[in-house]
Parts: C-alpha cells; sequence; structure tokens
C-alpha cells in the first residue's frame, strides 16, 4: 500500500490508534476526519503528502508526528492537539492545516520548512512557543492570528512575504526582527494589544499599511534611517507611543501616526521633504514639534485635531501648508507663517479657536476658502490681498477666508468670527466691491500696501468699524465706499486721497505725520503712525522671540530701527527716543 484513499476511514468514530506503513507515501483528503475517537498519530517518513482535511475534527487526537507537505486544513479543529512534531522534509504547512487546535501548546518547525501557509495556525489560542527557522520564506495572511498566549517571537532574516502573520496576537510582547528583513508587511501585528517593545534592523526600508495598527501597549519604537515608506495607519492608535523620530530619508509616510494619542514629541530629522497627509492627524496629546529646514511643503490634514499643539514655528524652506493641515487644533495660539510659504489651501487652519493674531506674509498669492473659518479667537489679521474670491481669479472678497467655498457674497459675512477687530492689508491694487460686505465685527482696517483704489461699497455695512488708516498710494476712493459705517474715523496723510474724500464726505479725518504706505521703520503695528502702541508691539515680539517664535521678516522691516537685522531692547529703547522727540 502506497496511499491512503479520500475519505478512506472518515467518520470513523471509534477508531482509536492506526498505525501506517512505511510503504505509504501519500494520505489522501478528508482520509481520518472525524475520527473522534482516534487519540494519537505517527506518520512515518515515506509520507510526502498529507491532504485537505486528512485529519480535521479529529477531536480526541492529543500529539501528532508529522512528515511531508501538511495539506489544506489537515488537523483543522483538533482541540484536544497539545503537541506536534513535524520531522525533516517538510516544505509546506498548509492553509488552515492546525486552525482552531486550541490545546496546541507547542509545535517544532524543521528547518526544511519554507512556506507556512495562510491561517496555517491561526485561533490555536494556547500557543506560548513558537520557533520559525531560517528556511521560511513566507508567512503568509494570518498564519498566526489569534494566538493569544503567544509571547514572543523571532523573525527570520530570509522572511519576504508576512502580512497580517501575527495580527490580534492579544499577548505578544517582545518581537526581534532578524537582520536580512526588508519590510514590515501590512498588519503584519495589527491589533497585538500586549506589543509593548520592537526591534527593527537597519535591513528594513518600509513599514507597510497598518503594520502595528492598535498595537495600543507599543511604547518605544526606533525607526532606522534606512526605512524610506511608513504606509497609511502603520502606527495608529499605538496610544502608549510617546516620542518617535523620524528618519531622514523617509519619502512616504501619509497617515502613519493618525491617532496616536498618546504621542506627545515628535522629532522629525533633516532630510525630510514633506509633512504628508493625516501623518498626526487626531494625535490630541501632541505638543513638542520640531520641523526642519528640509521640508517644504505641510500637507493636507498633516496636524489635525491636534488639540494639545499650542505653538508651531513654521521653517522658512516651506512654501505651502495643505487643505485643513491645522484644523481643529484648538490649542494652538500662536503660529509663525514664514515669507517663503505662497499658498494657504482651504480651511487650513479651520477650528483653531485660540488663535487670536495671525500675519501672513506677502509671499502668499493664494488663501483657500474657509482658510481661517471656526477661528472664534482671532482678534487681528495681517494678508497681502483682501482674501480668496468666489468663483473668480480676483482675491476680492475678505468673508471668504472664513467660509464654505459654497458660500456666496451675501452668505459669507456670517462666518467672519465675532472676535475679530483688526485687518491689516499689506498688498494688492483694489479693494472691490462688497469686499468686506456687513463685516460688522471689524473696528479697524490698516492699508500698509501698494493699493490705489478702494471701489464702491468696498466696506458696505461695517457698522462697527471706526477707522481705516488709508496710505497716500490710494489715488481713488469711490463713493459709498463706506456706506453705512457711520462710527467711522479715516486716518491719513495730508492732501491725499484719503483727507478729500472725508472732507468731501464728511467723515472724521485724522491727519498721520507719517504715510503707512512708506517703508514703515518704527511703525511695528501698522497703524500708520510711530506712538506708545509700537512700543507694546515691539514688547510683544520680545515676548515671542524669548519663547522661541523669531519675529517674522515684516516684523523685522519695521522694528529693526538700529539696522542690526533683528529687533532686540536697543529698538525698543530707539522708538522710545522717537517719542521724546516727537514730545520735545
Amino acid at each position: 500500500m502506497t496511499d491512503i484513499g479520500r475519505c478512506a476511514f472518515s467518520d470513523c468514530d471509534r477508531l482509536t490508534d492506526i498505525i501506517i506503513p512505511d510503504s505509504v507515501t501519500s494520505i489522501g483528503h478528508e482520509a481520518f476526519s472525524d475520527c473522534t475517537a482516534l487519540t494519537n498519530i505517527t506518520i512515518p517518513d515515506s509520507v510526502t503528502h498529507i491532504g485537505i482535511e486528512a485529519f480535521s475534527d479529529c477531536f480526541g487526537l492529543t500529539t501528532a508526528t508529522l512528515s511531508g507537505d501538511i495539506g489544506s486544513s489537515a488537523f483543522n479543529n483538533c482541540y484536544n492537539l497539545t503537541s506536534v512534531t513535524i520531522l525533516e522534509g517538510a516544505k509546506t504547512i498548509g492553509d488552515y492545516a492546525f486552525q482552531y487546535c486550541s490545546s496546541l501548546t507547542d509545535i517544532t518547525i524543521p528547518n526544511s520548512v519554507t512556506r507556512i501557509c495562510e491561517g496555517a495556525f491561526s485561533d490555536c489560542d494556547s500557543l506560548t512557543n513558537i520557533t520559525i527557522p531560517d528556511s521560511v520564506t513566507s508567512i503568509e495572511a494570518g498564519a498566526f492570528s489569534g494566538c493569544d498566549s503567544l509571547g514572543n517571537v523571532v523573525i527570520p532574516g530570509n522572511l519576504t512575504n508576512w502580512e497580517r502573520a501575527f495580527s490580534d496576537c492579544a499577548g505578544l510582547t517582545g518581537v526581534v526582527i532578524s537582520e536580512g528583513v526588508t519590510n514590515i508587511a501590512e498588519s503584519t501585528f495589527e491589533g497585538c494589544t500586549g506589543l509593548t517593545d520592537i526591534t527593527i534592523p537597519d535591513s528594513v526600508t518600509s513599514i507597510e499599511e497598518a503594520a502595528f495598527l492598535d498595537c495600543v501597549s507599543l511604547n518605544n519604537i526606533t525607526i532606522p534611517d534606512s526605512v524610506i515608506s511608513i504606509g497609511y495607519k502603520a502606527f495608529s492608535g499605538c496610544d502608549s507611543l510617546g516620542d518617535v523620530v523620524i528618519p531622514g530619508n523617509l519619502t512616504n509616510w501619509e497617515g502613519a501616526f493618525l491617532d496616536c494619542d498618546g504621542l506627545t514629541s515628535v522629532t522629525i530629522s533633516e532630510g525630510v521633504a514633506s509633512i504628508e497627509a493625516e501623518s498626526f492627524r487626531s494625535c490630541g496629546n501632541l505638543g513638542n514639534l520640531v520641523i526642519p529646514d528640509s521640508v517644504t511643503s505641510i500637507e493636507k490634514y498633516a496636524f489635525s485635531g491636534c488639540i494639545g499643539l499650542t505653538n508651531i514655528t513654521i521653517p522658512d524652506s516651506v512654501t505651502s501648508i495643505g487643505s485643513s493641515a491645522f484644523s481643529g487644533c484648538t490649542g494652538l495660539s500662536d503660529v509663525t507663517i514664514p515669507s517663503s510659504v505662497t499658498s494657504i489651501e482651504g480651511g487650513a487652519f479651520s477650528g483653531c479657536s485660540s488663535l487670536t493674531s495671525i500675519t501672513i506674509p506677502d509671499s502668499v498669492t493664494s488663501i483657500g476658502a474657509g482658510a481661517f473659518s471656526r477661528c472664534n479667537s482671532l482678534e487681528s489679521i495681517t494678508l497681502p490681498f483682501v482674501g480668496h474670491a468666489f468663483n473668480s481669479p480676483d482675491k476680492r472678497f475678505f468673508a471668504t477666508i472664513f467660509s464654505s467655498s459654497d458660500d456666496t457674497v451675501d452668505t459669507a459675512y456670517q462666518s467672519v468670527p465675532s472676535s475679530l477687530k483688526k485687518v491689516t492689508i499689506t498688498g494688492g491694487i483694489r479693494i472691490e466691491t462688497n469686499a468686506f460686505y456687513k463685516c460688522s465685527s471689524i473696528e479697524e482696517v490698516v492699508i500698509t500696501g501698494g493699493v490705489k483704489a478702494i471701489s464702491s461699497d468696498a466696506f458696505a455695512y461695517c457698522t462697527n468699524l471706526r477707522s481705516i488708516t488709508i496710505p497716500e498710494s490710494v489715488t481713488d476712493v469711490e463713493p459709498n465706499a463706506f456706506y453705512r459705517c457711520d462710527l467711522l474715523t479715516i486716518k491719513g496723510v495730508e492732501n491725499s486721497a484719503a483727507e478729500r474724500f472725508a472732507q468731501e464726505w464728511n467723515i472724521p479725518f485724522e491727519y498721520l505725520t507719517h504715510d503707512p504706505g512708506s517703508s514703515g521703520i518704527g511703525d511695528v503695528d501698522g497703524n500708520g503712525a510711530v506712538d506708545i502702541t509700537d512700543v507694546m508691539a515691539t514688547c510683544k515680539i520680545l515676548a515671542r522671540a524669548a519663547g522661541g517664535t523669531p519675529p517674522t521678516p515684516a516684523e523685522v522691516q519695521a522694528g529693526d530701527l538700529d539696522g542690526s537685522g533683528t529687533v532686540d531692547i536697543l529698538d525698543v529703547m530707539a522708538i522710545c527716543k522717537i517719542l521724546a522727540s516727537q514730545n520735545a
């Protein structure tokens, strides 16, 4: 006899013991399935193949010594099986071969095995020890998934395929990945809630999607410089991870640390060019962040929902801030946007409810709809043009940077925060009709740039507007530009279009000794004059600098009176001297 045929002894529920002769080379499909009284089996070395479900549902089987390749579900649901020895010569352990062997505690895999197939030992929840030989190159999807008692595992260096191999192994606490492994496959350790520590060798270049998803106890991870890619949600839900260093060669890491609630500190190494989309989204306790000068873009939702982030310094290398990049950062009270930035996309700072002031540099050419929506504590904003446009290339409507792209002129004003009192405009050519339509919270507007004209109804129904500073560059102020601005005083220099308009429309006019559109040296707060408020503004700049936030280029231009290249206490003294000379 060389073969035991298909279903040869299937459902022989009184069969307790069997001796298989050395002449047998193959055991067919379901040959002994449902032999519920069979207690042990020794398969001779001559056997090279054990068929599909050959011993499935042999509930009485407690030990097995096996040779040859093991077919799919060969011992599936043998829930009293405690020990298995696989003899040298076997190359493959088939799909679900030992699935639901819930009493299996130990197994010896010989050096001849190269492939452990899908679900081979899945849900063996008593398995405490497994030694995987270096010969194994493939551990297929879910091979050890749900092995809740497995405590430690060493991953062999020749492994190339091991997607979801150890997912949901709740008792797994320690993993050593041998040198030679190049990738940590998708969902490999997903749901390993007991995993606290892992060593990743320098041979690894990629950590794939969801590799450590919901490893809630993982508190330490060192990502080597060799890693260039971290997949989406690779560390998502790792709530015990407190700090992480991002290696400098990383180029692809979208959503890598999404929802890491315990993450408090991140160091991004020099060399990283982009903070990818959703990289740190909903990391609610992230408070300490260092962004290197190599970063040129902050992508969409990168820090969205990081409610613990209170301040951030964006380096001069960054040129774009993506949509909703900082949305919902409710603790963010201070942000410096450098003069390298050219684009701020829609919703970039939406919901930053602690932000009280923002200065947008002249380098910015595009501000998306709702970029500052729901910034309900914002008191002042400085921007290089009026705002975003409704289906138009013109940057003409102020309210749109606070509203949805679906809004119109007639509805957008409702989104302007009631806290907003001051707007400073540093550029543009014309302030168009309805630009500030019904922005009733605004009390002060300062124009310092090269604006040449203010159109009719530009500030219509700005009912609380008390002061507008208009530079000499403005040569045309059209009728009704300030319709129903009954509290308004216009500020400007003598013999200017602003003065003529004020006289024509019987609006109070306050004369300035210094044109707000000129260089502005000493006029730190941009109100068109050098006065005591500039001393206070300069002191605020110094306080911010002491906290690690350097002055903006515009602040240096206005506040660097002694030509030192920065703003310091000597500049405060210089402004005080100017004030003293004015009062002499």
